[in-house]
């Protein structure tokens, strides 16, 4: 279940069987063969190009709540993800996002229309001052090496987590790859772990195996919101 804004009402919806990608930072074209393997199992719908006249930061995007959702840029992009939803009544199971897709685009869709499970290659609404609501379930997939230095670690993540949810938020997933730069790589023996994700916190499919099987080279961990 989604959560869509109605009526200022963030009202719970059954999605379609659908994923929206925020293209630009997702790594669409490195990680192709990983998005094939998406591309097998659901239907998948990406929003504008990696260097494409939105694929630019907007001002003032290291405050999210500050960011326009109008004009050529990647808080634009949040404007053509609700009028495409609006116009063709599709409801999203979820979103993948990545880099600068998730330091500024999706914490405008959040703000505005949509909220469920997200899928964020680098955690990056966690260095952009981006409310977490609710009603968003996070999935951060982060790297040991990663230049976000600020989400180059567990600890670093779960700190972020603490300071960034809403009030009563349940927690969010952090898949943490040893051995991987900014952008990882999915085209190996990484390349079913976005299916996987989907699966798993999407369709509650217990696809606890996998991971075991990459356990080399994937902790994975719930972080919650301290008890007060």
């Amino acid at each position: 279940m989604v959560y869509v804004n109605i009526d200022q009402k963030w009202t719970k919806t059954t999605p379609n069987k659908v994923i929206f990608v925020i293209s630009p930072g997702a790594g669409t074209r490195y990680n192709r063969l990983a998005y094939v393997e998406l591309e097998k199992q659901y239907s998948v719908l990406y929003f504008t190009k990696s260097g494409g006249q939105y694929d630019k930061y907007p001002p003032n995007w290291y405050d999210n709540k500050k960011v326009d959702t109008s004009g050529s840029h990647l808080g634009g992009i949040a404007s053509l993800v609700k009028d495409y939803m609006l116009e063709n009544k599709i409801i999203p199971c979820c979103f993948i996002c990545g880099s600068r897709g998730s330091q500024v685009t999706i914490g405008k869709i959040w703000e505005s229309y949509w909220r469920g499970t997200t899928i964020m290659i680098n955690a990056g609404s966690l260095t952009s001052s981006t409310n977490i609501p609710v009603q968003v379930e996070p999935i951060f997939i982060t790297m040991e090496h990663d230049y976000f230095k600020s989400v180059n670690t567990l600890a670093k993540v779960k700190k972020l987590f603490h300071i960034l949810a809403s009030n009563g938020h349940k927690g969010a997933y952090q898949y943490h790859l040893v051995n991987h730069d900014h952008m990882p790589n999915l085209n190996t023996n990484l390349v079913e772990l976005l299916l996987n994700l989907v699966k798993k916190h999407v369709y509650h499919q217990n696809k606890d195996g996998y991971f075991i099987d990459n356990a080399s080279e994937i902790y994975s961990t719930l972080i919650t919101l301290p008890i007060n």
